[in-house]
């Protein structure tokens, strides 16, 4: 390409001279070049007088060229640095990865190994004793709803302002008791201090009332609405929760207990609210 540029400036060069030489004295102020032989005569004066600039291209042409090759060679070297720099920073990210990965599964192993599978089952029978005992109070609730606008039910009495049915021939563990007293239109009892005197129940019977901490240990709730129980008579040194299987409440003339809601008593029904 340099050869071709000076190719060309060399004819533009040859062209100027040979225009100068003929141009008219008038014009130029200057004497008209009285050659022989003009194109030839100027042609040796061009090309002599561009030699040296040839000469030159021709010895560079080859080092401008490396000199470039070289510049670029340089570039794509940079840039393949560049890339290697970087596939060893994502290298080591990855490697720090698989280690924090590492130590998490190491720790979940070792927690897995602390569990006592004792613990363990306790704490599942204990979430199914509070799932059931929901279950009942939500069973109470819609019970006590259907039946807010019935009539007082078949042999209940009055015992203070509420109505209450004794069952004295027949036992039942609490939560079948809970049924018997939902069929017949109340739920098991939880009755007031006065009410409970005016009941006039059977000195040595035990009867179940509507009370239990089946849904939180130690908090002791009406079965009909969740809320805590109004009035509580314990015996001496009760609740005591005996081997954890404790939650139901019973009572008879010595005062209240609680009991595994398994075992079978008597027990009391109340009318819902909405009947008296």
């Amino acid at each position: 390409m340099l050869k071709s540029a000076a190719i060309c400036l060399y004819f533009a060069t040859v062209a100027w001279h040979v225009n100068k030489c003929l141009a008219d004295p008038k014009d130029s102020g200057r004497s008209v070049c009285l050659l022989d032989d003009p194109p030839n005569q100027c042609g040796q004066f061009c090309l002599t007088a561009l030699k040296p600039m040839i000469n030159h291209i021709d010895r560079h042409q080859d080092e401008w060229m490396s000199a470039c090759g070289a510049t670029k060679a340089n570039q794509t070297q940079g840039k393949l640095e560049h890339i290697k720099s970087q596939l060893l920073s994502l290298q080591s990210g990855q490697s720090n990865m698989q280690e924090a990965l590492r130590k998490v599964g190491s720790s979940l192993e070792t927690s897995w190994e602390k569990l006592n599978p004792e613990d363990v089952k306790a704490r599942l029978e204990r979430m199914e004793s509070q799932s059931t005992a929901q279950m009942e109070l939500l069973k109470a609730v819609k019970t006590s709803m259907e039946a807010s606008k019935q009539a007082v039910p078949r042999d209940f009495v009055k015992a203070g302002s509420r109505y209450f049915y004794i069952e004295d021939n027949s036992k039942q563990n609490w939560f079948s008791a809970g049924h018997t007293c939902r069929r017949m239109g109340g739920y098991l009892a939880s009755p007031r201090k006065e009410e409970l005197d005016a009941l006039n129940l059977k000195a040595g019977v035990t009867y179940w009332f509507g009370i239990s901490d089946l849904a939180d240990e130690g908090r002791f709730i009406s079965s009909f609405n969740g809320n805590p129980a109004s009035f509580l008579k314990w015996r001496p040194n009760e609740p005591n929760n005996v081997r954890n299987s404790q939650h139901c409440v019973t009572f008879n003339n010595r005062g209240m207990d609680d009991d595994n809601c398994d075992k079978k008593f008597n027990f009391i029904c109340q009318a819902s609210e909405e009947n008296l």
